[in-house]
């Protein structure tokens, strides 16, 4: 199973005192140097992967003998779909390095099992399985941005909210891209999600949801398992 991993540039600042903990474990997670690839950011020059490359080169000291490593400068959808669909080996690891926080990308990372290296293993996302049964509901076909789709969102997130599930951390992102969704449909979600928990949800012209169908949510993740 390919592994994948993202880093906030941020995160890996030698200012912070986490600094040498986040470096072991890129090294251990990218192998050797020679096997490393740097695919050209979604933005910018292809000078920016190289920047990049460099930048963890003088950061870590590359060893062992591993499978072909990717380094992704905050891609976009196209380039993480054409990494899914090229067949990778097994073992290969992808590291997604980000230029800021970006819940989209590290929702999409977390799952697909991906980890946090800044963050200890205690902090990592993991989708809550009836929001991803709640989520696989909202039809896509349209994108979110169109009435329909974007009545159907809010009628889940309006529901899951009464249901007493959180809308306000990042497992929200990791749930809609294990649903299916893509970078652009998390970044819909998370904007109907906080007007959710604030509130202030978007009107729905023609609600389709029984009163019961949080109950009918829990009960398809149990029997997914």
């Amino acid at each position: 199973m390919t592994q994948w991993a993202f880093l906030r540039w941020m995160d890996w600042s030698p200012s912070y005192d986490s600094h040498a903990t986040v470096t072991t474990r890129v090294c251990e997670f990218l192998g050797s140097e020679e096997s490393v690839q740097v695919i050209k950011p979604a933005s910018g020059s292809f000078e920016a992967g190289k920047v990049m490359l460099s930048w963890i080169a003088d950061r870590v000291r590359l060893t062992g003998e591993r499978q072909p490593v990717r380094i992704v400068v905050h891609p976009d959808q196209r380039q993480l779909d054409t990494i899914v669909d090229s067949g990778m080996p097994d073992d290969e690891r992808v590291l997604v390095v980000l230029w800021s926080s970006d819940p989209a990308f590290e929702g999409w990372v977390y799952a697909r099992g991906g980890v946090n290296l800044a963050a200890d293993a205690t902090d990592q996302v993991v989708p809550d399985p009836v929001i991803v049964e709640a989520l696989r509901g909202v039809p896509l076909n349209n994108g979110l941005g169109g009435s329909y789709g974007r009545d159907r969102l809010v009628e889940v997130l309006v529901a899951l909210h009464k249901g007493g599930y959180a809308l306000n951390t990042p497992a929200l992102e990791a749930a809609g891209a294990a649903a299916g969704m893509d970078l652009d449909d998390l970044k819909n979600v998370r904007v109907h999600a906080d007007r959710t928990v604030n509130g202030k949800p978007m009107r729905i012209k023609n609600p389709m949801l029984r009163p019961d169908v949080v109950t009918v949510w829990e009960e398809s993740a149990r029997n997914r398992r």
